[in-house]
């Protein structure tokens, strides 16, 4: 139990002893988490001590778009709810951090955004992870440095920098020990489409056999880990650049509309098909608001969703992705393992899910390489719309009730596609904060009015440039 002392003595904190400030008492306090980390007591509540990069790891899990209006006082609203208040207290800076129930259609619903908390901090930061040691002590990551950015356009290789000069708080938000590859280099049988984008170690070994994993570790099978569990809300603009180089972006109104509503509503229907149930509400009241929205002659389409998309915030962001990834598992569940694949794990739906998951991983990663190579290697090649890729899935899925793996691979390169679209884009301090977008040279190159008309409506806020960390509160206290 934790005692709150009031008192006006000054000591430096001791792990296990008390120290007492006017109206604040340090003590240590063990727990999974935070083993041997300070707990304080302030004015009798409860807080725990937590750093600036702490503070800044968290913001961008939870997409919270921090923002500084006073002195070491961040304030801000993330996805689903979440909005992050601070104030000054005895010279300290007392941290909330609080959940709401919003009227707003972007939290009233089921669907949910599961990304990964290392992609989420790496991709904030312009890189993108792919492996870790046995011990999990050693993260290995591409930096997407302006040179790297050049070298994977170009098709070259990427070695680590394990000779390199690093210094290991470049990441500070992402801190744990970091093997970066940030050297473009040419191997020995020279720039092909076979080694384009592969990470390679000093030892002169691709990456993926150094490490004993089952497949190669490249640039293409990175983009691919963006669909299952890579849908962040926020993400450098560098990054999301060389994304939508190497897969394709949305193009126009009808590539949202291929998804959602059209790929959803699929999905909704053979749910509803196979389970006989008309209110599971897989994808929240979206089908109730949009029936409303009509009647009522305010109606969201596909067009001022593309608009939208480029004047929303990281909380509008997590809702769109949220509908993605909660179409992804649900597809997921409809893949039909062909041969022996379908009955070698019997009544082990563990195996049998995760042997889903693989196979349309494979897949999806097998039609991004093929979607980098071709545009790299041959002259004007543009990827085909988000649209035209998902005709067949969507026959297919209406026709058999199933999906194959290679349909479902498509789904999942097509909602990295979309992701481009919709994440909310990180400035670097070498990048201006002007109003960007993946498509702005759209315009310039649209010969229909309609296609001028939509590449207008893609530029609106300009990317979100994080507070320094100098700015934030050093050592704050969450209550």
């Amino acid at each position: 139990m934790v005692h709150g002392v009031d008192g006006s003595s000054e000591g430096t904190t001791i792990y296990g002893q008390p120290t007492v400030h006017e109206g604040v008492t340090t003590i240590t306090y063990d727990n999974a988490d935070h083993r041997g980390g300070p707990l304080a007591v302030v004015q009798g509540s409860p807080m725990v001590e937590s750093s600036a990069d702490e503070l800044a790891a968290l913001s961008i899990v939870l997409g919270i778009e921090v923002q500084i209006d006073r002195p070491y006082q961040p304030g801000g609203r993330g996805g689903f709810g979440y909005l992050l208040l601070s104030n000054m207290s005895r010279g300290l800076t007392v941290i909330r951090l609080l959940n709401h129930r919003s009227p707003r259609s972007t939290v009233r619903h089921r669907a949910r955004n599961v990304h990964s908390t290392l992609l989420a901090k790496h991709m904030a930061c312009g890189c993108m992870p792919f492996a870790s040691t046995e011990s999990g002590e050693t993260n290995k990551t591409l930096a997407v440095t302006p040179t790297v950015d050049r070298a994977i356009r170009d098709g070259l290789a990427i070695n680590d920098c394990y000779n390199e000069d690093w210094r290991w708080d470049q990441l500070a938000a992402a801190a744990r020990i970091i093997d970066y590859f940030a050297n473009p280099f040419t191997p020995m049988q020279g720039r092909s489409e076979s080694t384009a984008g592969t990470y390679w170690v000093q030892a002169g070994r691709q990456a993926g056999k150094s490490l004993g994993l089952p497949d190669e570790c490249s640039w293409s099978s990175s983009v691919a880990h963006i669909a299952f569990g890579g849908l962040v809300p926020m993400a450098a603009g560098q990054l999301v650049d060389l994304v939508a180089f190497s897969v394709g972006s949305v193009v126009d109104s009808r590539d949202i509309e291929a998804l959602d509503p059209h790929m959803i509503d699929a999905v909704d229907d053979e749910v509803q098909r196979r389970t006989g149930a008309k209110n599971l509400r897989l994808f929240g009241d979206r089908t109730e608001r949009h029936a409303l929205a009509k009647k009522t002659g305010i109606y969201l389409d596909s067009t001022s969703l593309m608009s939208h998309a480029f004047h929303s915030t990281s909380r509008d962001v997590m809702a769109q992705l949220a509908l993605y990834t909660t179409l992804l598992e649900a597809l997921l569940a409809m893949v039909h393992l062909g041969g022996k694949a379908s009955t070698q794990h019997g009544d082990d739906f563990l195996k049998h899910g995760k042997a889903q998951r693989d196979a349309v991983y494979e897949a999806c990663a097998e039609q991004i390489r093929q979607a980098y190579i071709a545009k790299v290697f041959q002259h004007d090649y543009r990827h085909p719309s988000i649209a035209s890729l998902l005709g067949s899935p969507l026959d297919e899925l209406r026709h058999t009730h199933q999906l194959s793996p290679e349909s479902c691979g498509t789904v999942a390169r097509c909602i990295v596609m979309a992701w481009t679209h919709f994440v909310r884009r990180i400035a670097s301090d070498h990048e201006s904060t002007r109003p960007t977008s993946v498509l702005q040279s759209t315009a310039a190159r649209s010969s229909s009015q309609q296609e001028k008309s939509d590449a207008a409506n893609m530029v609106g806020l300009p990317p979100y440039r994080p507070p320094p960390l100098d700015e934030l509160p050093d050592i704050a206290m969450w209550e």
